[in-house]
């Protein structure tokens, strides 16, 4: 059992090395790891537009969503409300980046598309408030701005 341990100690430190290697000598934009930076200002206008929404959870599944439109006018408090098992809950995850939607759509957030942000910029500037929402001790502002960025309060939201 030991030779074993210390064969497979080696093995998974030779692999280590090897990729890092390969990480370190790649030339660089070789990896897409989406972390395209929008301007500090953005969404400067919160203007959403979706074409052709088509999203499915998996390649082998049926569609989710099907050719839906829409336009979410910025500065305004959206909501989306429909029966159950209509969508709600898929557009949400797709408008966070949690479900990609199909080939060939895109959805664009002052014009720019959302699949090629970082998803750590585009879930700090995104805010929803879930079906059954939790709420914390605090204000409604508290609740919704959990990092106290100040980009909720530059455009007073």
């Amino acid at each position: 059992m030991e030779w074993l341990g210390i064969r497979l100690d080696m093995l998974s430190s030779f692999t280590f090395d090897v990729f890092l290697i390969f990480l370190v000598f790649i030339p660089e934009g070789t990896i897409d790891a989406k972390s395209n930076r929008p301007d500090d200002q953005w969404p400067s206008q919160g203007e959403d537009d979706i074409r052709h929404l088509q999203v499915r959870y998996a390649l082998d599944m049926p569609l989710v969503l099907r050719g839906l439109m829409c336009t979410f006018t910025g500065g305004k408090k959206t909501g989306i409300v429909g029966r159950t098992g209509r969508g709600k809950s898929t557009l949400i995850h797709t408008l966070f980046c949690l479900v990609d939607p199909a080939a060939g759509v895109q959805i664009l957030i002052d014009g720019i598309n959302i699949t090629t942000i970082g998803l750590h910029d585009l879930h700090s500037r995104l805010s929803i408030i879930p079906q059954d929402p939790t709420m914390f001790e605090g204000t409604i502002r508290s609740n919704l701005d959990t990092l106290e960025d100040t980009q909720m309060r530059r455009f007073g939201r």
